[in-house]
């Protein structure tokens, strides 16, 4: 008999304990990407045996092991995290906590905990997105735990339309609190939360070597959207959205300057960086005025200091939360972050072509790291630097000169070079002949070196997919590029001049720039055909089914961006300027007394609601 009594009590109330299992699950769920696999393994075992009680009988674990076991987990986060505090280690530490606690529910008050918990770890998923889905989540997941929550408290916990709906009314009735609370309260920096910098993901690279800006480019992720505010139209095949420049070279693999030498060389340029005396910046040509291209980028969450600008940036104005990154312009031109971002950023910049403007200074030690040849060279890429330098005088002979060899050597550009990869210089230029972006632009800047002529490898991305709807320029992963920048001098003095874009992969694969990401849709024999006429891809668009998609994701992607837009600028400034257009429309201006009033207003509105709804008759 008391055998019995103890196994009803660990049953207890069984179709309930599923409903907080799966509850529980989509929390954890939640947070997948962001806590270590171990983690996820144990609480996946977790929710498994808690499974495998209710409806197999498995006999759970005693509670000694399960305190044991927490204890142990505890320490090993703290540990791999080196803190116990801010969320990067609260987290994994909640997640398992709370699927343990699965393990020895058996009552009201343990099952009130995981529910309490479930908040938490919800709370813990919006700091790390806050996008558009995140907020659609953060809905569904706020009323599947009430839900959960009201039912505990309920003698019958059948769940049925009847048994809902005074929970689903009761959210309906919090909605204007939570609108309330969001204008009442401005978006601020989660960057102060954090306790150390993000751990690297998988994404933009600041190095270069073999395959590493093709993995990147399999992904269809979003990189950034931009937003062209005025100035000339530009193609956008003629787009290169430069991250990192790179000096440091053994071939195939670039590295750039240290972080310690780009801040000591960066440029005395705060008005610049505060979007003042742009126009000195432009030059003396009063003309420039008419061809700066100004635009808005709205980046996505990424790990890594670059800012992603187009060629000779002369104007530059950070928003919000990217002041805390402290972000600075280097003697190339580019703008970084003092420190690692993990989140949305937005700024706005302003640039013209690389062949405009005031010219550009090179100085001694820049000169010498661009000229810097590759230690260990063999004997078949000296004798081919000799061969290709022969009567060349100027960088544009030397660039024209190398598209000759590379269209002579019958070089093609592909994501996959197969078990022929390059690994090194020799192996590309004399062997295999086959390679991605990075293949072609780290040879072309080592020839370059070797013909005589200052040059520097850039990494970013190229081109974009505009979105009709939003009217913004879509960035993806799969745009990732790398190309070369080639110092021209002047006539007059070799240390004036201009450092001007040489793309190789223009020769061998033209589709690729016309085409940004999509390329990879194409199939081998499209790709290597350069003449692909444009009535396939009319074909192609014309397809009711693909447009139809198109135009869904395009709403979607406008969604997102609308959304993020409006999160990034909603700080304080952001939320002074939301409450004068909604004062605006009643002719009063926002004020500390003003704002009381309407705050107190509202509240009484929301109470006087509640109390006519709790009063109303029965038949209602």
């Amino acid at each position: 008999m008391a055998l019995q009594a103890r196994a009803d009590m660990e049953l207890w109330d069984r179709p309930f304990q599923t409903l907080l299992l799966a509850v529980l699950a989509v929390n954890i769920a939640s947070h997948v990407f962001h806590v270590p696999w171990w983690i996820l393994l144990l609480s996946t075992i977790s929710l498994g045996w808690k499974l495998g009680h209710l409806y197999k009988g498995w006999v759970l674990p005693p509670k000694r092991w399960l305190y044991l076991s927490a204890a142990v987990v505890g320490t090993i986060v703290i540990w791999e995290y080196k803190t116990a505090f801010g969320h990067e280690a609260a987290t994994p530490t909640l997640v398992f906590l709370a699927s343990i606690k699965l393990l020895e529910t058996n009552r009201d008050r343990d099952a009130m905990f995981v529910i309490i918990t479930s908040y938490f770890l919800l709370m813990a998923h919006l700091l790390h997105s806050q996008s558009l889905a995140s907020t659609f989540f953060m809905a569904f997941d706020v009323a599947i735990i009430t839900i959960l929550m009201y039912q505990l408290h309920r003698a019958d916990r059948r769940i049925s339309s009847t048994s809902l709906r005074p929970v689903v009314q009761l959210l309906v009735l919090t909605i204007p609190i939570w609108l309330l609370l969001f204008i009442v309260f401005p978006r601020f920096n989660l960057t102060m939360l954090r306790t150390k910098p993000p751990v690297q993901t998988v994404g933009f690279s600041e190095e270069l070597s073999p395959g590493s800006v093709a993995n990147l480019a399999q992904s269809n992720e979003t990189a950034f959207r931009v937003k062209f505010l005025s100035g000339p139209k530009r193609n956008p095949e003629l787009l290169y959205w430069r991250g990192a420049t790179l000096y440091h070279s053994d071939g195939l693999h670039w590295k750039p300057r240290t972080e310690a030498e780009l801040q000591s060389q960066s440029s005395d340029l705060a008005s610049l960086m505060l979007g003042k005396n742009s126009e000195k910046e432009i030059g003396s040509n009063a003309s420039l005025k008419e061809k700066v291209l100004r635009y808005q980028v709205i980046a996505e969450p990424s790990s890594g200091r670059a800012v992603f600008t187009l060629p000779r940036v002369v104007k530059f104005e950070p928003a919000g939360a990217m002041l805390f990154q402290r972000p600075f312009v280097t003697k190339e031109l580019m703008v970084r972050l003092s420190t690692t971002r993990s989140d949305h950023m937005t700024y706005s910049a302003a640039s013209v072509l690389e062949d405009e403007g005031d010219l550009e200074t090179i100085d001694a030690q820049t000169y010498r790291l661009a000229t810097a040849l590759p230690k260990n060279l063999s004997p078949r890429v000296i004798n081919l630097f000799e061969e290709l330098a022969k009567q060349i005088t100027s960088p544009h002979q030397a660039v024209r000169k190398l598209d000759e060899w590379f269209h002579a050597q019958d070089f093609r550009y592909t994501l996959e070079p197969g078990a022929a990869q390059s690994k090194n210089l020799d192996d590309f230029l004399f062997t295999g002949k086959k390679g991605f972006c990075e293949h072609f632009a780290s040879a072309s800047a080592v020839l370059l070196r070797g013909m005589g002529h200052p040059a520097r490898v850039v990494v970013g991305y190229q081109g974009g997919r505009m979105n009709q709807l939003s009217n913004a320029l879509i960035v993806q992963s799969r745009d990732a590029h790398a190309w070369v920048e080639v110092w021209y001098p002047s006539r007059e003095n070799p240390r004036e001049g201009r450092w001007l874009t040489y793309d190789p992969t223009a020769l061998i694969a033209p589709l690729r720039l016309r085409m940004g990401g999509d390329y990879f849709d194409l199939t081998e024999e499209q790709q290597l055909n350069g003449n692909i006429e444009d009535v396939e891809m009319l074909k192609l668009q014309q397809n009711l089914a693909i447009r139809a998609l198109q135009r869904v994701d395009q709403i979607w992607d406008y969604a997102q961006m609308s959304w993020t837009q409006f999160l990034l600028n909603y700080d304080r400034s952001g939320q002074q300027n939301l409450l004068n257009e909604l004062l605006k429309v009643f002719g009063l201006k926002a004020s500390p007394a003003i704002l009381t009033v309407l705050i107190g207003i509202l509240l009484m509105i929301m109470l006087r609601l509640v109390f006519i709804w709790n009063n109303r008759a029965p038949s209602d």
